[in-house]
């Protein structure tokens, strides 16, 4: 009996982490990275907002989300950094007209986020993945007045970014620099990801099919982990991030006139955010041609 009750256990344990998760492989980023401190510290960027539109071709009410999305970056401009994410796996983000690879905007990075994060339907989007009345994941008509709520919050920590071509690697560079403006306790993440503009691709609505159809601000992929890869501190630090410390990191970029996305529509959304809650500290936007 006591075999019995033994080998039961097992086979629970066993079919328990038979269902866990497989996770992507971690992505290491290839950068030549520097630390400084400054002195004097710079006044604190105006906030740029990630907003992260959860949706779909296959989704019949997110043109209107589109719509609205559309309208807060009309309002706000550079303020906010607009990114559409088609979850892999989703029925309402697969393509119009399946079995055309160029058609899927779906990636795995956006399902990761979409499970992490709860999204449970389509159109919908988070703002820098704070929680609002006990939720991070908002309806599209929510957006706007969540939008409207954090614009003027204050920044922990500037972010720069820009891409510029070294004629020494002959290479196209991202350069992220990332200063604090206050001592920060908490473990902090980066992330990079790659955005599309100008995608024309069949979009449901209501009980129509769109063709044409513009898509924008696309995730293509992402430069490091769904999540972000770990802002590593300085030792000399004492385990936390001092005020006026400066990180600085140079990625080499893939030539993306030999892929399948044209460099003209791309730009490069980088972010730094809380390691432990997910929420966006502060945002920055570049395109990848100038």
């Amino acid at each position: 009996m006591r075999l019995f009750a033994v080998l039961i256990t097992s086979l629970f344990i066993w079919a328990i982490q038979s269902c866990k998760e497989v996770l992507p492989a971690r992505v290491a980023i290839v950068s030549v990275d520097s630390t400084y401190t400054i002195a004097s510290l710079p006044p604190a960027q105006s906030r740029v907002v990630l907003l992260e539109e959860y949706t779909g071709a296959s989704c019949v009410n997110c043109p209107d989300g589109h719509r609205i999305v559309k309208e807060i970056l009309t309002q706000f401009g550079s303020r906010v950094a607009a990114v559409g994410l088609h979850p892999k796996g989703n029925v309402l983000a697969k393509p119009v007209e399946e079995g055309n690879p160029d058609l899927d905007f779906t990636t795995e990075e956006a399902r990761l986020l979409a499970n992490t994060f709860l999204v449970s339907s389509l159109p919908s989007g988070t703002i820098d993945r704070k929680q609002f009345d006990g939720s991070i994941v908002q309806g599209r008509f929510e957006l706007k007045q969540r939008v409207e709520s954090v614009i003027n919050s204050d920044v922990k920590v500037n972010v720069k970014s820009r891409v510029y071509f070294d004629n020494k690697a002959g290479k196209s560079v991202l350069e992220i620099e990332c200063t604090m403006l206050e001592d920060i306790a908490e473990d902090l993440n980066f992330s990079i990801m790659l955005i599309e503009n100008k995608l024309d691709a069949p979009q449901k609505s209501g009980s129509i099919v769109l063709d044409p159809y513009e898509h924008e601000h696309v995730l293509r992929k992402m430069l490091t982990n769904a999540l972000g890869n770990s802002l590593k501190k300085a030792t000399e630090d004492g385990g936390g991030y001092k005020k006026g410390r400066v990180f600085l990191k140079r990625i080499e970029l893939e030539d993306f006139s030999l892929t399948k996305y044209k460099a003209e529509n791309l730009y490069l959304v980088s972010f730094i955010s809380n390691a432990s809650t997910n929420e966006v500290m502060q945002t920055s936007q570049t395109k990848v041609k100038n």
